[in-house]
């Protein structure tokens, strides 16, 4: 099957950058569903100590920035490994 959508030049990513994960999509451009990825911070970031993606201070409720640059890089390092074909 991912022969045939390979043939298809258009692909698109979406990225969903939420609380507590990175969520990442790729579609034909017909709506079909190429490939799923996630980064769950807590469980895989786990050196940023985070609790449900966030660090709580007091009444403040903060997400450091570097985790969400963290967690894209290990986003496309998932896809690199399981052999995603980024040339689409």
């Amino acid at each position: 099957m991912l022969d045939n959508l390979q043939a298809e030049k258009n692909w698109f990513m979406g990225l969903d950058m939420g609380t507590q994960s990175l969520k990442c999509i790729v579609m034909t451009a017909g709506g079909v569903v190429v490939k799923e990825c996630n980064v769950a911070f807590d469980e895989e970031l786990p050196e940023f100590g985070t609790e449900g993606g966030c660090l709580k201070n007091g009444p403040r409720v903060v997400c450091p920035t570097l985790l969400w640059v963290a967690a894209l890089d290990l986003l496309f390092e998932k896809l690199k490994t399981d052999r995603f074909a980024f040339e689409n």
